[in-house]
């Protein structure tokens, strides 16, 4: 057992006033470090992980513990700034690529002349960043943040680069599922890293401004995509690959985290292999069979019906192997015993699967039922970018002043369901004032929530699950914007056929292809008028499916999120640990620099003695001419430099030594009686010291 030895430190800490969850006596104030939290109750930690609230022992207790390196590193203030500049540049290319094609989706459908294969294009990279996803945060534990964040950089500008040369709308698919196995892990890292270098009363200010850049990417990314696909659709990848570069080269130089020891063999056997290849099947399958259904295969398929089962089977496998046999799980199921925990993987499920909807439906309803262009429809979101960006922050900032967070989540649900119950209301005769006034409220509850969510989830659990729990919430982010955009094409696609009743399949087709033939002018103007009707009742819809995600995550919210204290025990101690961390590593280089020292100050002299040879020439030279002008007592010669004896002021160097008034005096002893007046006299007009060169 390990007994901690300060109070603060020992004694566990109890919910804030507001929590239902009543106090965790004072005797359970220890544990062995080796046993994993199971958590049956909302327990929480705020001292150092050494010790923890002990829980009934399950099953995951008997196996053998494998141990992991702490990577928590508190940094000054400065040097956090450092890091956030290389994160946020990091985080703005991954989150970027996720929502530029959005409005670039019918240039890019044009030209390759695809229909529903189209809908690939967002689901492909985000099918493969969600799957991916879960796996960089206990690979960030095995192998280093820093590492991790290279290495999903470096493939991110590769796939990138693949994708803007595509030749074929297959090969974009493709090449936009290898971006987007990289992208995943960015996201994730990024948001573990803040955890790492700031304590929790701090990490809400710094995961609000984080907020800032998630929305301005998300937000942004359609406006850029319009301006982009006027221009070509290519260079919306094109984009994407200098900004990778910066921020790897941005991430390569500002982040100084710890390593983790170890050979790369034996990290390598901490990995659950297994796990890994659970997580990835059974993503995959749900969300192929998902993205099938309703448009590519009727749901009752055997395509569709095996796909979704067989993924389900599998996640069931998944879940009984990280809980029993992974020695090192990838997702520890203990982690949805916690209340707090589960909520929050609930909400972001909801939060992420309705920003997903806003960012790719908003414009495409502009687009077909107001005619706007891509360029047009993507200043639309610009209330939305704004306003949650402002959220964010302020949010950050208010818990990090406060250490309160259930509040600001629960309102901000409440007002993002009032601003997408509004969106639902749009039709044909909506004026953009009324879809701004929607996307503000919209994003004025978005950035209540979005990173707030996090702090809460982080604030649930040890230290040591940091990493895990942060990978699973954006899992679960990612995940829900796959399955709610699969669903809301569904929606879509099925609205507009239900709604074209009486119209020729072939036009219905055409149109579900291509919704810019609706007004176009191709079809008679009763046509195009009943398709542009099913259109708008098939957005109100799929708004209408966002809007019951945002009430089910404020429900949630309200009843099963508790709220605890953002102060943890060893915070000041870990702080003035990371002072001294950095102190050292900055004495290492240092010394390091000290060390090759001598082999420069040796070409230094050198330097010099060369430039002590050419100041003795022209110092002759000077002679020679003060010479020619009087008839001065003879000079004297110390070290290799010349004392000239002039009426006139005369400064010069010497190689040797520094000439002082001393050596004039000795001088004007040994010439007579004529040099000592002419020392006592003119003395202070010659340059005592070496000049510098």
């Amino acid at each position: 057992m390990v007994q901690s030895t300060t109070p603060p430190a020992s004694s566990p800490p109890t919910p804030m006033p507001t929590s239902s969850s009543p106090p965790i006596p004072p005797a359970h104030a220890s544990s062995t470090h080796s046993l994993e939290r199971t958590a049956s109750h909302d327990d929480h930690l705020h001292d150092d992980d050494t010790t923890a609230a002990p829980t009934p022992e399950s099953a995951t207790e008997h196996r053998v513990k494998v141990a992991l390196q702490d990577q928590t590193n508190f940094l000054p203030r400065n040097q956090v700034i450092l890091v956030f500049a290389g994160l946020s540049a990091a985080l703005l290319v991954a989150l970027l690529d996720q929502s530029i094609i959005s409005t670039a989706l019918g240039t890019i459908t044009a030209s390759f002349h695809a229909g529903n294969e189209s809908s690939w294009l967002s689901t492909s990279y985000l099918l493969t960043s969600t799957a991916s996803s879960p796996l960089y945060g206990r690979f960030s534990d095995i192998f280093g943040r820093k590492a991790c964040i290279i290495f999903a950089l470096t493939g991110f500008l590769i796939g990138s680069a693949l994708c803007a040369a595509a030749q074929s709308i297959t090969q974009l698919i493709v090449f936009r599922a290898f971006a987007g196995a990289f992208g995943g892990g960015i996201v994730s890292l990024v948001m573990v890293v803040v955890g790492d270098v700031v304590s929790l009363r701090e990490r809400g200010t710094y995961q609000g401004l984080l907020g800032v850049v998630v929305a301005l990417s998300n937000s942004g990314g359609p406006l850029i995509g319009g301006a982009l696909a006027s221009v070509g659709w290519r260079w919306c990848f094109i984009l994407a690959v200098p900004i990778a570069l910066i921020a790897l080269v941005s991430v390569i130089l500002l982040l100084p985290l710890k390593k983790v020891d170890g050979s790369v063999k034996s990290k390598l056997a901490k990995v659950d292999y297994l796990g890994t290849a659970l997580v990835l099947a059974a993503t995959v399958l749900l969300l192929l069979g998902l993205n099938w259904g309703g448009q590519q295969y009727a749901w009752s398929s055997p395509h569709v019906l095996v796909t979704l089962i067989l993924g389900a089977v599998i996640f069931v496998v998944f879940g009984l192997v990280e809980a029993y046999v992974a020695p090192l799980p990838l997702v520890p199921m203990r982690l949805f015993a916690i209340g707090t925990v589960s909520s929050v993987l609930i909400q972001t499920l909801c939060s992420g699967g309705i920003f997903f909807l806003l960012l790719f439906f908003v414009p495409q309803f502009t687009q077909v039922v107001k005619g706007y262009s891509g360029v047009k429809a993507g200043v639309t979101l610009i209330p939305l970018m704004a306003v949650q960006a402002v959220m964010s922050t302020v949010a950050g900032i208010v818990v990090s002043k406060t250490g309160r967070y259930k509040a600001i989540i629960v309102v901000g649900f409440a007002i993002f369901s009032v601003g997408v119950g509004l969106l639902s209301l749009l039709d044909e005769h909506s004026n953009i004032g009324e879809v701004i006034g929607f996307l503000m409220l919209a994003g004025f509850g978005a950035g209540g929530t979005l990173q707030v969510t996090l702090v809460a989830a982080q604030n649930a659990v040890h230290r040591r699950d940091l990493a895990v729990v942060t990978s699973t919430r954006n899992f679960m982010r990612l995940f829900g914007g796959t399955l709610c955009l699969a669903i809301s094409y569904t929606i879509l696609n099925n609205s507009v056929r239900s709604g074209a009743r009486g119209v020729p399949a072939d036009v219905v087709a055409a149109a579900v292809r291509n919704p810019k033939l609706i007004t176009s002018g191709e079809w008679d103007a009763g046509v195009s008028e009943q398709l542009l009707r099913a259109y708008v009742l098939a957005f109100r819809n799929v708004f209408r499916f966002g809007l019951g995600l945002t009430l089910l995550a404020f429900v949630v919210t309200l009843l099963f999120t508790k709220e605890f204290s953002l102060d943890r025990g060893d915070d000041e101690r870990r702080k003035e640990e990371g002072k001294q961390w950095y102190r050292e590593k900055k004495e290492r280089r240092q010394a390091k620099k000290d060390q090759s020292a001598p082999h420069s100050t040796r070409h230094s002299h050198e330097s010099h003695a060369r430039q002590g040879e050419r100041d003795v020439d022209v110092e002759k030279g000077i002679l020679v001419f003060v010479t020619s002008l009087s008839t001065p007592p003879t000079s004297t010669q110390v070290g290799k430099s010349s004392i000239d004896w002039n009426k006139g002021e005369v400064k010069l160097r010497t190689s040797m030594r520094p000439v002082t008034q001393q050596d004039l005096l000795e001088q004007a002893e040994q010439k007579g009686q004529q040099g000592g007046m002419f020392v006592s006299q003119h003395a202070q007009s010659f340059s005592f010291g070496k000049k510098d060169s």
